[in-house]
This record gives C-alpha cells, structure tokens and sequence, in this order.
C-alpha cells in the first residue's frame, strides 16, 4: 500500500506483487542455493541476516518518518534471525570435528555468492 502511496500512479499493492514483468522479480542467487545441509543453511541465513542487518541500519535513517518506521519493524525480525544463525554457527564452529568442517565448508562454498551483495545500481 505505502509503495503505491509513493509511487503515486494509482496502483494498489496488488500491482506491484502481481502484475511486474519477469524480470522485476530479483533476488539475491545466495538465498536460491537449493541445499538441504542443516550448516549450510545456517550459514546462508547467517551471511544473509548479516548483510540485512547493516543494510537496514543504514535504512533506519530514512528522512521519510513512515519508510523508517517500517524499516525499525523488520529490523526487529532481522536481529532474531542473526542471532539465531550466529548462535548456530559458533555450536557447530566449537562442536565436533565433523560439525566444525561441514559449517567451514559451508562458509567456503557459499562465500563466492557474497560479491552480489554489494552490487550497486542506479537507486
């Protein structure tokens, strides 16, 4: 709904979830890595949430108070789900040999897919 509001087009909230060409559809390959691997998973999560966490940081201190209202909400979300793949990573880091070398590469394997979270564009 805000979208539209901001947008100022007419449309409502179904147009931009709905009616986008293909290729307005983006998201990061990192988050697509079809692993089934509990430390993979956990890794991923971590990375993501990590770079969430300080992009919405940044985010919180938008100018317009309605767009940083939401930002301080999903932040909130976004520290629960960073500390709960950090708490996972150090279990499995300090655990077994086993758990140790599955999360190490885990890390290893998905650390090449991070180059795209920096990305810029022209927004």
């Amino acid at each position: 709904e805000y979208a539209a509001e901001v947008e100022g087009e007419g449309h409502d909230e179904d147009h931009f979830a709905f009616f986008r060409d293909d290729r307005d559809f983006t998201n990061l390959q990192l988050c697509e890595l079809p692993k089934g691997d509990f430390g993979f998973t956990i890794a991923r999560q971590f990375l993501f949430s990590t770079f969430s966490y300080f992009q919405y940081e940044r985010l919180k201190e938008a100018k317009d108070e309605q767009f940083a209202g939401m930002i301080q909400k999903h932040l909130k979300e976004i520290k629960y789900h960073l500390r709960h793949s950090r708490e996972w990573v150090l279990r499995l880091g300090d655990g077994t040999k086993e758990s140790h070398d599955r999360i190490q590469e885990s890390f290893d394997e998905l650390w090449m897919y991070t180059n795209e979270l920096f990305y810029m564009d022209e927004v």
